[in-house]
């Protein structure tokens, strides 16, 4: 890299900021030996760095280690010599001090509502801080405070999940603090450790007394990791001819969900609306819970109908209810269900032929129970957890699983630690990327500010934020619908086969057939809030006939 600015006022402003976050310059020579630079993710030791781009700066002194983020306008010190990870600084700077075997994560933050308290203790700990969920999930809550810490109010939370000896991660003990600014945007820090101690908590508390922003914003935070597939070598060739065959398909391939088709063996569910919209459907999906048993013989109907079966693995309670009390997540993650997942992929491996296999779907949210506002707002539980899966999958000898990574099209809480790309598990772990967008409708306008969105408002959005990770791998619209309240849902049909074509990555969209019904009332009273069923009027058929023949769109068996 070379030296950009030639300027010598830019020389001499950017030496007093340097000289504010305590790093004494002398001409762009540095008189601490151990501190250097991290420039695009790069380590530098030479001249200044461009600060017109990503710049970190490490110093290391009397025992501590200071750490500037510049495009964040931010610095901290921590006891000790700390490592930092700044691959995605964009979205946040990780690191660890090994001699204390502590690893941390800073963000940036930005509240929606102006109650910043109110919106964290509301939105993203609502369930960890709940007295039946801290029961029911084996946690200690060592701190629970907010106090006054140098220029920022500061609400810390320390805490302890106590777990068994074969858990699959080695750490239990976690801080979370959150830095309150005067603003809606707000700082949080993170730390993880295998056991409380006073030392943890000391380490705690010196760097969040030590961060403050008397650091001039400049540059742009980067993102620098590549995010691509890894197609397994030990897939069966089937397999292979059929993930090929969804990479270079050149029309897309449609598929319907309809409730437990199937799990039941009813495919007439699917085959009813087929002769409705007088074609057929190359994928059909299904939902299972964690535990339950894989319906083969399912899988084996639609195997001989030419359907590939996109299958939805929840670690999760029913219907996701309950979610301040027990959450199976955690069983997963202390190494308890290992029989259950030895159980499942040999399941999968009595059926043989080719299954797309979608995992904890949507879990950068706060609606379902592996999700990360439901298992203590750390993304790293989630990665380890499908790592664990993945691995005894292929322990197992499973050579027949197609993996999806699935997150929600927004994030929820909308917040960068909780940013979708935290959970990615890995490229050796994934080979689709899913994308999930649905048009609400209207009916809960007045409760959640529901809006009628348009097919191309949604993928617009999803195309620009995702493609910036992930357009190196096939997609598929695991489930996506409208609703009909609210617009004209047909219009909306046609709407959407004018323009899902220009998304390129889209290679499959599978069409949910089913209803939401209203969450404040039982189930059983059958009130429906979102009407998402694809045959809902012959004025829907009709308009998706329509689509289907002006696209061109041919049913293939993806086996061949």
């Amino acid at each position: 890299m070379k030296k950009v600015f030639k300027n010598p006022i830019i020389y001499i402003a950017l030496a007093v900021a340097l000289i504010v976050t305590g790093c004494v310059m002398y001409f762009g020579e540095r008189v601490n030996a151990e501190e250097y630079y991290i420039w695009n993710n790069q380590k530098y030791e030479g001249e200044l760095p461009d600060f017109s781009q990503d710049v970190h700066k490490v110093s290391f002194a009397d025992g501590k280690t200071s750490y500037t983020n510049y495009p964040m306008a931010y610095n901290v010190t921590f006891p000790g010599r700390a490592e930092f990870d700044v691959s995605h600084a964009k979205i946040q700077t990780k690191g660890k001090i090994p001699e204390k075997d502590i690893t941390f994560a800073i963000t940036k933050e930005y509240s929606p509502y102006e109650d910043v308290v109110g919106y964290l203790a509301e939105y993203e700990n609502r369930y960890m801080m709940d007295p039946r969920f801290i029961e029911e999930n084996n946690l200690t809550i060592h701190r629970d405070e907010i106090k006054q810490v140098g220029d920022y109010n500061v609400e810390s939370i320390i805490f302890t999940r106590n777990v068994p000896e074969n858990g699959i991660y080695e750490y239990n003990t976690y801080a979370h603090c959150y830095l309150y600014t005067p603003t809606q945007i707000y700082f949080r820090m993170t730390f993880n450790t295998k056991e409380y101690s006073e030392d943890f908590v000391n380490t705690v508390d010196s760097a969040v007394a030590s961060f403050n922003e008397a650091v001039a914003m400049t540059g742009k935070a980067g993102f620098y990791d590549t995010f691509k597939p890894v197609v397994p070598e030990y897939w069966s060739e089937e397999t292979k001819t059929v993930y090929n065959n969804i990479v270079n398909g050149d029309n897309l391939l449609w598929g319907l969900y309809r409730p437990q088709a199937v799990r039941s063996r009813n495919l007439a569910k699917i085959e009813a609306v087929e002769e409705k919209i007088e074609n057929k459907f190359s994928v059909a999906m299904e939902y299972i819970y964690f535990g339950e048993d894989v319906p083969v013989d399912g899988l084996r109907d639609a195997y001989a109908q030419g359907k590939l079966v996109e299958f939805t693995i929840q670690i999760a309670t029913v219907m996701n209810l309950d979610l301040n009390g027990y959450t199976p997540f955690f069983a997963v993650l202390d190494g308890q269900k290992d029989d259950d997942i030895r159980k499942m992929a040999s399941q999968f491996k009595e059926f043989g032929h080719p299954v797309m296999l979608r995992l904890n779907n949507e879990m950068n949210s706060d609606w379902v129970s592996y999700g990360g506002a439901c298992t203590l707002n750390e993304p790293e539980l989630y990665k380890q957890v499908w790592r664990h899966i993945y691995d005894i999958f292929k322990e197992e000898g499973v050579n027949n699983t197609i993996w999806i990574f699935n997150p929600n099209d927004r994030n929820c809480p909308p917040n960068e630690y909780n940013h979708y790309v935290n959970y990615y598990p890995g490229n050796e772990y994934v080979q689709i990327f899913g994308v999930t967008g649905y048009n609400t409708g209207t009916y809960y306008a007045d409760v959640f500010g529901e809006e009628w969105r348009e097919f191309e408002t949604i993928y617009d959005g999803i195309a620009a934020n995702c493609g910036e990770y992930f357009s190196e791998f096939p997609w598929i619209i695991t489930e996506f619908s409208s609703s009909s309240v609210g617009g004209d849902k047909p219009q909306w049909i046609r709407n959407m086969f004018d323009v899902i074509h220009k998304y390129d990555n889209i290679k499959i969209a599978v069409w949910f057939g089913s209803v939401d019904y209203d969450f404040r009332y039982p189930m059983s009273d059958g009130i429906i809030a979102r009407p998402y069923l694809l045959d809902e009027t012959d004025e829907c058929v009709e308009a998706f006939k329509e689509g289907l023949i002006k696209t061109g769109y041919t049913p293939k068996n993806i086996f061949e």
